[in-house]
């Protein structure tokens, strides 16, 4: 229920039957929907908390003279009982900005800012920085820091110390006094992305109105652990870096209990740069594993994988297509349902790379720049067919990883980082400019 209506805040407060009130403030980029929504009001009825939620209709960072009228108004309401302030990012500025003046027992703030001032972030943002903190509070240039005089006590932020820009903001206001800090590695600026959830909520909201510092610490990096979008953010940061432990991340038992764990399998493109780890470093019962994992998440039966038929995966992650109406290869990102025609090798064919057309095998040869289709192999080898090169690496236990690529008639044909697209024409073709060989679904 709206209590307050202004020009730029608005206040909605829903009763429940908790002991203490909390107040959130609304992060940003949600300015058109400050009548509608505010933050935690879409689990307020389940955890049945008396909550009071403060939206702003522009992207001011609360900085608004209607604030006086709303701190009373908030505060008489919450006269004499127990008082949560949290908020994040925009909304963490708010709470911090406001947590003495509403009488704050504790306060949470996920990702907030420490000033909005441009001439007190010359050190971390330059005219290069997409960063901006919106038209509506760059002429307001003064009490735009959060000080001292506006905490109240019981402080904790949130924030992921990998975060540039969020650890800058962080590292200022903890030099503001006795503020206690809790980190959310991989979160990025989304800090509630990685720890939502209503029972996390409730468990938060526990610890804070018991000032339990080390309990709340535990809840949260519980939370982010075993939340899909953290998991998610730690493989992709990760994969290159640590591409085993990566792998063995999402083919553990333990993941198959994380929530939404599906989640994961739909980015087709961070699945292809597992499957090339895995392949690249001879983890083939990881590779497989993966793989049924991923066919189940889209409902496939394990059983569709055709273990003598190939497709190509590229070190980027991508499945290797042909393009019939141009003529060329290309790379895709959807391994498992890509636009154009997959490109098989199997034994039986001498690994000459071929697609399949109306359920017939087309083989594939070059000729004036285009990669063409020939029906019969045996007259394949009359043309410049896409001759297979194989390579490989041996490990320290002796086992060897076999990588296949391709030689046109101007040299091998490669992928190109970062985007990974098909190049033709090198003298040589690189372990990583070359292709795994993954069992095939189609």
């Amino acid at each position: 229920m709206i209590i307050y209506n202004g020009k730029e805040i608005v206040v909605n407060f829903l009763r429940g039957e908790s002991k203490y009130f909390v107040v959130t403030f609304m992060c940003g980029g949600r300015t058109e929907f400050a009548e509608n929504e505010f933050f935690m009001c879409q689990i307020q009825e389940k955890l049945k908390i008396n909550l009071i939620g403060v939206s702003t209709k522009i992207g001011g960072w609360y900085l608004s003279n209607e604030m006086d009228v709303v701190i009373d108004l908030i505060n008489s309401i919450t006269r004499n009982k127990k008082v949560i302030v949290c908020g994040t990012s925009m909304g963490g500025y708010g709470s911090l900005k406001y947590s003495r003046r509403l009488n704050s027992y504790f306060t949470l703030a996920c990702a907030p800012q420490w000033s909005l001032n441009p001439n007190d972030l010359k050190d971390i943002y330059n005219d290069k920085d997409k960063y901006k903190f919106g038209e509506n509070i760059l002429f307001k240039n003064e009490n735009m820091k959060i000080k001292q005089e506006d905490l109240n006590e019981n402080v904790v932020i949130l924030y992921d110390p990998y975060d540039k820009y969020d650890s800058y903001h962080a590292q200022k206001i903890l030099s503001q006094g006795n503020i206690r800090e809790i980190y959310t590695y991989y979160s990025g600026h989304g800090v509630m992305d990685s720890i939502s959830g209503s029972e996390t909520m409730k468990n938060i909201l526990n610890c804070a109105s018991n000032n339990d510092y080390y309990g709340l610490r535990w809840i949260i990096s519980n939370a982010r652990r075993h939340h899909i979008n953290n998991i998610f953010e730690r493989v992709s940061n990760n994969i290159e870096k640590k591409p085993k432990l990566s792998l063995k991340m999402i083919t553990s038992r333990s993941f198959s209990s994380v929530r939404n764990n599906k989640k994961f399998f739909y980015n087709q493109s961070l699945v292809g740069r597992l499957l090339y780890k895995a392949y690249f470093y001879n983890l083939k019962q990881d590779a497989e594993k993966l793989l049924i994992k991923s066919i189940n998440a889209y409902g496939v039966d394990k059983e569709k994988i055709k273990k003598k038929d190939f497709i190509l995966i590229s070190s980027c992650g991508k499945i290797i297509t042909y393009d019939i109406k141009n003529k060329s290869l290309t790379a895709e990102e959807d391994i498992f349902f890509p636009k154009n025609y997959p490109v098989f090798c199997s034994h039986q064919y001498n690994f000459v790379p071929y697609i399949r057309l109306f359920r017939r095998k087309m083989f594939l040869f070059e000729s004036d720049g285009y990669i063409h289709m020939e029906r019969n192999i045996d007259g394949i080898y009359n043309k410049d067919y896409l001759k297979s090169f194989f390579s490989n690496q041996i490990d320290s236990c002796g086992s060897s990883t076999f990588f296949l690529n391709f030689k046109v008639k101007s040299g091998f044909m490669t992928v190109n980082r970062p985007y990974g697209e098909i190049l033709y024409g090198a003298q040589n073709a690189q372990l990583w400019e070359s292709f795994v060989l993954v069992p095939s679904l189609f």
